[in-house]
């Protein structure tokens, strides 16, 4: 991880001026949307080194079949930057820009509920590898445990109330579960 983190420092630096670099909804949080392309050029061998490590394709292998990873974005949260908050990447992230204007209707246009909750999730499986000490602080996204069961998740996570509620029900279940 060591040398992944210092592929990652110097790679947000040179990724200052690119079109995505920052983080539509969270200025403090900067971006490499093309990971593995950039590494191949930059280390190769390190591409290979993390491609081939057997706990980690152990793990993307079981979640999205065999040799299959779709995209890999680093997510660098500046110092003293938030977590972003819980939400849902796939089909569509309703709060990720223009497009979808934070509009939770627009998605119930586009999508039939069965689309939704039957079909969908089940091309989509995102991960997240730590490369530095992550806790509830300062974590790349706000995991809520159990939000994948939550029919119409995709929408009901976008109103504040509703994710305020969520996030607390979750804490206490979790902190009753570690009791």
């Amino acid at each position: 991880m060591d040398a992944v983190n210092s592929w990652t420092e110097k790679t947000v630096i040179a990724c200052e001026g690119d079109k995505n670099f920052r983080h539509p909804k969270q200025k403090d949080k900067r971006l490499v949307n093309d990971l593995m392309e950039r590494m191949c050029v930059d280390d190769p061998d390190l591409l290979a080194e993390l491609l081939l490590n057997p706990t980690l394709t152990a793990v993307w292998d079981a979640l999205l079949g065999f040799g299959k990873i779709g995209a890999a974005t680093v997510h660098w949260i500046d110092p003293g930057g938030d977590r972003q908050t819980s939400h849902v990447d796939y089909p569509c992230h309703v709060q990720s820009g223009p497009c979808w204007k934070d509009d939770g209707n627009m998605l119930k246009r586009y999508f039939t509920p069965y689309q939704l909750e039957k079909v969908l999730p089940y091309f989509s499986v995102q991960t997240v590898v730590a490369c530095d000490a992550m806790d509830e602080s300062n974590g790349s996204t706000e995991c809520i445990p159990g939000s994948h069961l939550t029919p119409g998740l995709d929408v009901k996570v976008n109103t504040k109330t509703y994710h305020r509620q969520f996030v607390v029900f979750c804490l206490r279940f979790v902190c009753l579960a570690l009791r």
